[in-house]
């Protein structure tokens, strides 16, 4: 029997679970003892076929399916094996015209190179019999990518509460490959983006504002799609903007009463994206629609009030209201209620007891208050829409104690 040594990590059980920790684990340079009193992979792992699988009962506790969600999507990653190499060089320089003007500007070259090979298993079933044949390792030609980035941003402060900006940047995303080896290469995604804005301090430093406009120009923006026979695929829309603003604020008013408030408006869409693919695997032209997880309007605000109960003990009080538009969660079927969230809007309060001495809180606090349910997440994955709402009302009592 070898005895681990210092240092090393020992895993029991041999299975795919087991099998799979210490192969991750070796490959970052770990020591690791596989400890099995069997055959590797011939328990439960051998019962299973090496099936994984969404399953949900009406037994199983919401915990497990979550897991089996999350397995499936990177079970495709794990078989799969890429090398990355990466150089990049950069340099960034301030320059003062004046003391109220500055000019802040940066370039970065990177250069990126992906080797990627992927795992393949194949099955026949003659009579009664399960013939598996090995993994096929099937390499693909190295892909290489090279850019040069940039960003300048000036600032200008005419008087010291006052602060105005303009920047401008080009960014890059490289090139890579799905997990299933089944699509080429896909290519990189570039975005030029501009901005402006301005930000204050309020009088005697009771609180700021702030306000800003963009827009987000990209080319070749990666997208994630489901393929039906399982995954997860990465293509290229041939363009896509985002134009909006954003106003933002907080304030001390009387006392110990504070606001903070804040307001955004984004057009988000595909200016041409003709070979999308929709949830059923056909060629869609989606041009116009909607960029996912990016709606028309969302606002917040929030009210506080801190109150001094003697030298020890404190109370904050605080009240929330947060609402967003309608969302896409995906940029093709956007006519269907699966993919798209409903407006919502979300209450939540707090109140709370500080005993200072002590470093001790008690806290009475609730979310979403008006138990106001709607689509906050979707998942194409396998090609089969599986969606997430937001969480309901919850009301409870919180005890920190800081050491």
């Amino acid at each position: 029997m070898t005895v681990p040594g210092v240092g090393s990590v020992v895993i029991a059980g041999g299975g795919v679970i087991g099998s799979g920790i210490a192969f991750e684990l070796a490959t970052r340079g770990v020591p690791v003892t596989l400890v099995e009193r069997g055959r590797i992979g011939g328990e439960a792992s051998w019962a299973s076929a090496g099936i994984v699988s969404l399953q949900s009962r009406p037994w199983m506790k919401a915990d497990r399916v979550e897991l089996g969600r999350i397995s499936l999507q990177r079970y495709t990653a794990f078989v799969a094996d890429q090398d990355n190499t990466s150089y990049a060089a950069f340099a960034d320089a301030t320059l003062r015209f004046l003391p109220s003007l500055a000019l802040t500007a940066g370039v970065r070259y990177t250069y990126e190179k992906k080797d990627f090979e992927f795992d393949s298993y194949a099955r026949t079933f003659p009579g009664e019999e399960v013939i598996m044949i090995p993994p096929v390792v099937s390499p693909i030609s190295p892909t290489s990518w090279n850019d040069v980035s940039y960003r300048a941003k000036l600032i200008f402060t005419p008087v010291e509460p006052l602060m105005l900006y303009a920047s401008f940047s080009k960014g890059f995303k490289s090139g890579g490959y799905n997990a299933f080896g089944a699509d080429a290469a896909f290519d990189p995604e570039y975005l030029w983006s501009a901005e402006v804005g301005a930000k204050a301090e309020l009088p005697g430093r009771r609180g700021w504002v702030a306000a800003s406009g963009y827009t987000n120009r990209y080319d070749g923006l990666q997208i994630r799609s489901g393929v039906p026979l399982g995954g997860i695929a990465i293509r290229n829309a041939a363009d896509a903007r985002i134009d909006g603003f954003e106003f933002e604020g907080s304030a001390r008013l009387v006392g110990g009463l504070s606001l903070q408030a804040n307001v955004a408006f984004a057009d988000a869409r595909f200016e041409e994206f003709t070979n999308a693919l929709d949830l059923l695997n056909a060629l869609a032209d989606v041009t116009g629609n909607r960029l996912p997880r990016s709606p028309e309007w969302q606002w917040f605000a929030q009210a506080s009030y801190e109150l001094a109960l003697g030298d020890d003990w404190g109370a904050r009080a605080d009240v929330s209201y947060r609402w967003r538009d309608r969302v896409y969660y995906y940029h093709t079927d956007q006519s269907s209620p699966t993919v798209q969230g409903e407006p919502l809007g979300e209450l939540g309060a707090r109140a709370s007891l500080f005993y200072d001495p002590l470093a001790l809180s008690l806290a009475l606090f609730g979310t979403n208050l008006t138990d106001a349910r709607s689509v906050n997440g979707f998942n194409p994955n396998f090609g089969y829409p599986e969606v997430s709402f937001n969480k309901p009302r919850v009301v409870g009592v919180e005890v920190e104690k800081k050491f």
